[in-house]
């Protein structure tokens, strides 16, 4: 079985694999629909022949016949048929104009594609109309409230289409595609949608979809970071709860925290790095898969279960500042341990390590420290808290001086921390196995080297919403006990900060801060996009080289 699994790792990721075994006969579904059906690809138009670009439904279609296992030169890809779908008022004159393409077409039933390009079905049954759907793609068309309830459609497509509220429990709908189409309230507990695929709609919703039951195996969730090819945002409420996810890959779908996967299959499923926390609830069979990049690491049962009691343990730990909440005395404090405040929490732990290791260095700090915190005390918001916490950490860590991190010669690497893993997993069997995909997963990662000279060079990348990008290059720099960061000299003299490192994470300066040194000299070493930034990033205690083949690609 290991072995079987490591050969599927090796396979490219179609997610339609499950609809090749039914258009072979080895699927055991087949027998509820008969003979299986060849999509055809729509561009039919003078304007598609001459090179405009495809309609969503031409490019879905193009995919499932690719996926069949037929082989169509592009010139004799079967000609699409499309419907003008405002002019369909009732299902019989929907069955009927299905029927008359179909008849027009000189290509077999079975390879016929049609387009229902706009419509209002809204609140429609197509559950009687089941022996005319297959092969069909609705385009623009607003189908809220539909039923469809126990239906058995193959290569059933939605593109940019509205779906709100309708109902597909218990339906079987193999080959299933969804393109930026609104799934707010759907309801599909108990359905069939393997080998299906869901991508875009960044503007849409899914929002309560209920996929609770469903069998899912080899269905594909693709989300980019663009405006064309990204996920909704809103997807508050999705359930999994009991459904099979064998061979499903959702690790691009930002599930974080807003899906119900309450005893979800999870055998050979995908994932991403940063959804581990979120599923301590699923039913874990044989394997999972985590994917970061290119990288795809197989944990077992065991393992993906000793990695989930790490993360939850130190997630629990990093929600507490450094002093007891329900000790709280100050409205700062009671701040500080409000909802959503993590950072606040952050740095106060931060502090509270620099304070003490600098007390060793120089217990003339104690009194300054007693000052500094009356003046935090004085602030009425969470920007001012802040703020004081930053200036107050730079302080500390220029009084504590360069903690040497690295010995010339040597590098290191830090990305984001999707996880949250505690210190003391670092270096673990299991922490080396998950490494690759923590690399490949991350959309931030610096690489800091130091000189024979005891100077440092950094570089980094960062890439944010609608792929705004970062990026970080400073050489030279050296640790300045004024500030608290390591700088570099500008043409002018002045010392711009670059970074700073706080227990084995790496800060990037952000326009400038601390507040003595103008932006336009910080602009010089790192710019971001409006949507992108640099974050705090940890650091990746593993083998060098094994960091390069994972990073490079993207430092470079």
């Amino acid at each position: 079985m290991e072995r079987e699994v490591e050969e599927n790792m090796r396979q490219p990721i179609t997610g339609n694999t499950s609809w090749q075994k039914w258009m072979r006969g080895s699927h055991p579904g087949k027998a509820l629909v008969g003979s299986a059906m060849f999509l055809a690809g729509i561009c039919a138009t003078e304007a598609a022949a001459q090179g405009a670009p495809q309609s969503p439904c031409a490019q879905q279609s193009a995919i499932l016949l690719d996926d069949s296992g037929e082989r169509w030169a592009s010139e004799n890809k079967p000609v699409p048929l499309v419907i003008d779908g405002s002019q369909l008022k009732s299902p019989t004159a929907f069955r009927d104009a299905i029927e008359r393409a179909r008849a027009q077409s000189d290509r077999h039933p079975s390879e016929t594609f049609v387009e229902i390009a706009g419509g209002n079905f809204s609140g429609w049954d197509f559950a009687g109309l089941v022996n005319h759907l297959a092969n069909i793609c609705f385009h623009q068309s607003d189908l809220s409230y539909s039923r469809w309830d126990a239906s058995t459609v193959p290569n059933l497509i939605f593109a940019r289409s509205t779906l709100t509220g309708a109902s597909f429990l218990n339906a079987t709908l193999p080959g299933v595609r969804f393109q930026d189409t609104s799934l707010r309230d759907v309801d599909m507990q108990d359905a069939r949608l393997d080998g299906g695929h869901f991508s875009g709609g960044w503007d849409t919703t899914v929002d309560g979809w209920n996929l609770s039951g469903a069998i899912m195996t080899e269905f594909r969730f693709e989300c980019g970071i663009t405006i064309s090819d990204g996920c909704p945002l809103d997807r508050d409420g999705i359930s999994f709860r009991g459904a099979d996810l064998t061979d499903v890959d959702i690790s691009s779908f930002p599930t974080w925290g807003q899906s119900d996967f309450t005893g979800a299959i999870f055998q050979r499923t995908r994932i991403s790095p940063q959804q581990i926390p979120y599923l301590g609830d699923a039913s874990i069979h044989a394997s999972v898969l985590v994917v970061g990049g290119a990288a795809q690491v197989l944990l077992d049962r065991a393992e993906f279960a000793s990695l989930q009691t790490v993360v939850g343990a130190y997630a629990l730990e990093s929600m507490e500042p450094s002093f007891a909440c329900e000790k709280a005395r100050s409205r700062v404090e009671r701040m500080i341990c409000g909802e959503l405040q993590d950072n606040l929490r952050y740095l106060d732990r931060v502090m509270a390590v620099l304070f003490m290791d600098t007390r060793r260095v120089a217990p003339g700090v104690i009194p300054a420290q007693k000052r500094w915190m009356r003046e935090r005390d004085r602030c009425a918001d969470v920007a001012c808290v802040e703020n004081a916490y930053l200036d107050r950490i730079a302080r500390l860590n220029g009084i504590r001086g360069d903690v040497g991190f690295l010995e010339p010669g040597q590098s290191a690497f830090f990305i984001h921390d999707t996880v949250g893993l505690p210190e003391s997993f670092i270096g673990t069997p299991l922490y080396d196995k998950i490494v690759p995909a923590l690399a490949g997963a991350s959309r931030m990662s610096a690489r800091v080297t130091r000189a024979p000279d005891g100077s440092y060079t950094i570089w980094g990348q960062a890439i944010g919403a609608n792929a705004h990008t970062c990026s970080l290059y400073g050489t030279g720099a050296r640790f300045d006990s004024y500030s608290g960061w390591y700088s570099v000299e500008a043409a002018d003299g002045r010392k711009v900060p670059l970074f700073q490192i706080l227990e084995g994470t790496l800060h990037v300066t952000a326009n400038g801060k601390p507040q003595d040194f103008p932006a336009r000299e910080d602009q010089a070493y790192v710019t971001c996009g409006a949507r992108a930034s640099f974050t705090a990033m940890r650091r990746l205690d593993h083998d060098p080289e094994l960091l390069e083949r994972w990073l490079v690609p993207f430092l470079d």
